[in-house]
């Protein structure tokens, strides 16, 4: 399977992909597509699309795509997105989230200006378990990502990626819950519809793997795309 748009990525094992650069993702109006599983996501609140990625800029600004098999995942996973947080403050922004009631089955978020986030509802107790990692502090665009490496249910090793580098690596020693409440980009709502994790931002593409992408995989993504932002 070939991505016209962006033709070197790695695509064994894709099985969500939306690049504001495609025409075949987005062509105007409310409507965002998914690439590989053509499923339809909606822009809700006042998002945007542009030439500068699609936008968010206020609470309630996601785009939501509903009934997907990305959040039936619960082993070896690799999410990633070209994020741009544009406001500089501590709270924790959603680039990538799948929503199971009040929280996150999983999520890929930026905390701060400084952290890559995973956040997630387990079967353990305590349900939720969330992990942070600081890159440093940064600006402008980003290439930010985790992969999730399983052996078992519940037995996983979490790397954490920033501009195609791995900067860390850990176990995660729990069992991710899967939802029937879809995949957000940008934000999303808790359980009783208030926004939650509000991106203040712009992501330029967000992928999501069913298999655990190798370091050489995700350097090979990064490069194929940094060129869209001068890096």
């Amino acid at each position: 399977m070939g991505l016209a748009h962006s033709p070197k990525i790695v695509t064994e094992g894709l099985i969500f992909h939306i690049d504001v650069k495609s025409p075949r993702c987005y062509n105007g109006g409310s409507t965002c597509i998914d690439l590989i599983q053509k499923v339809d996501g909606t822009l809700t609140g006042n998002a945007t699309a542009s030439t500068e990625g699609f936008n968010f800029t206020s609470d309630g600004d996601w785009i939501w795509f509903n009934d997907h098999d990305g959040e039936l995942l619960t082993q070896n996973i690799s999410v990633f997105a070209w994020g741009n947080k544009t406001v500089t403050n501590g709270s924790t922004d959603s680039l990538i989230r799948t929503r199971y009631s009040n929280e996150e089955t999983y999520a890929l978020m930026i905390e701060g200006n400084n952290k890559i986030r995973w956040e997630s509802w387990v079967t353990e107790s305590p349900n939720r378990q969330d992990v942070s990692y600081n890159v440093g502090a940064f600006s402008g665009w980003n290439y930010f990502g985790i992969v999730l490496e399983s052996t078992s249910s519940n037995a996983h090793t979490m790397k954490f990626y920033f501009n195609g580098n791995k900067v860390n690596e850990q176990s995660f020693n729990y069992s991710i819950r899967t939802s029937s409440q879809g995949i957000y980009i940008g934000g999303g709502p808790n359980g009783s519809g208030t926004p939650i994790h509000q991106l203040n931002g712009s992501v330029m593409s967000a992928s999501i793997y069913e298999t655990s992408l190798s370091d050489k995989e995700v350097l090979q993504n990064y490069n194929a795309t940094k060129d869209r932002f001068g890096v």
